[in-house]
């Protein structure tokens, strides 16, 4: 009886060590995916709710952790045309999913937090440029569209 006693114990605190260690290794993953879901917000919508609308090129992109254990990437973006706000030269992006890429331009809808840091509307806010233009549903139609198109959409 001693034996089955000392033998579940083991048992048990092997189950327990197993346990733990899978825990801290996804804890160590950084996809960004932990956020839930976002409201689909419409061309009006997200100009209205923007604090700023800008073209801006990502100049540098920071992975890190916060206090809430939350894997954020802070990104600098130089805002390279202004058309809604009243920021220009660099911003601070801190993201917690759906991550803008180092070197590429997007146009963005922008909040500005109580901290100076900007954080996208929705997914759908950040629309990042591909030859010269923006492809978007939230635009209008989806379609492809150049700079001076989306000012025109947007400051219509």
């Amino acid at each position: 009886m001693k034996k089955l006693f000392i033998l579940l114990s083991v048992l048990l605190l092997i189950t327990v060590i197993s346990a733990c260690q899978s825990n801290s290794n996804q804890e160590s993953s950084f996809d960004g995916s932990q956020q839930g879901d976002w409201p689909s917000l419409s061309l009006d919508e997200m100009t209205e709710r923007a604090d700023l609308i800008a073209f801006a090129k990502v100049k540098d992109t920071k992975k890190q952790k916060k206090e809430n254990q939350l894997n954020v990437q802070i990104s600098t973006l130089e805002v390279i045309e202004t058309i809604s706000g009243s920021v220009s030269g660099e911003i601070k992006l801190d993201q917690s999913n759906d991550f803008v890429e180092q070197g590429r331009e997007y146009l963005v809808f922008l909040k500005k937090d109580k901290n100076g840091y900007f954080y996208s509307l929705s997914p759908s806010s950040l629309i990042q440029e591909q030859d010269g233009k923006y492809i978007s549903d939230k635009l209008g139609s989806k379609g492809e569209y150049t700079k001076a198109e989306v000012k025109k959409l947007i400051l219509k």
